[in-house]
């Protein structure tokens, strides 16, 4: 058994050490040289991108379009009549970067401003309203398959947002 002493010895000397069997970095330990063939971070300049026009105002998306992204980012500016809307299995976090209103969230209006930050879960009715910037991160990713309407509720007692599927 390692000492206390030697521990700390070991661990302020330049060794380098291997890893434990079974252990794979993404380096070599003496150059630390990557061995990866592709990186492992993507960037998007936000403000770079496409306006797209959505239900909500006109958005810009990050990594929407990366197949094995877990998440995606958008910048929004809401529009003035936003449309109400739900997901079946995206969650959202918005953060409100300019401007003042309220999100309503399964009919609650909750007022927001510069720096507030909502969780939005999976078949929670919601719209921003007001003159706002905001970021939103979908997760999973942006999935246009994954957007139900107001309408589509109200003709349907059995609402798929009130059934949200667990996967």
């Amino acid at each position: 058994m390692e000492s206390r002493r030697h521990r700390i010895h070991s661990l302020r000397s330049n060794q380098v050490r291997s890893p434990p069997a079974g252990v794979l970095l993404p380096f070599n330990l003496t150059d630390r040289t990557p061995t990866m063939s592709q990186p492992r971070y993507h960037k998007v300049q936000l403000d770079d991108l496409p306006e797209i026009e959505c239900c909500c105002g006109t958005t810009r998306r990050g990594f929407a379009d990366l197949p094995d992204a877990p998440a995606s980012i958008h910048l929004l500016k809401v529009k003035d009549e936003p449309t109400s809307h739900y997901h079946q299995k995206t969650a959202e976090i918005y953060l409100i970067l300019e401007g003042e209103g309220f999100l309503e969230l399964d009919g609650e209006m909750v007022p927001v401003k510069p720096m507030s930050s909502i969780l939005i879960q999976p078949g929670c009715r919601h719209r921003a309203v007001g003159q706002m910037t905001l970021v939103n991160i979908p997760v999973p990713k942006h999935d246009d398959k994954d957007f139900f309407y107001e309408e589509e509720a109200n003709k349907n007692e059995n609402s798929p947002a009130l059934q949200v599927d667990p996967t």
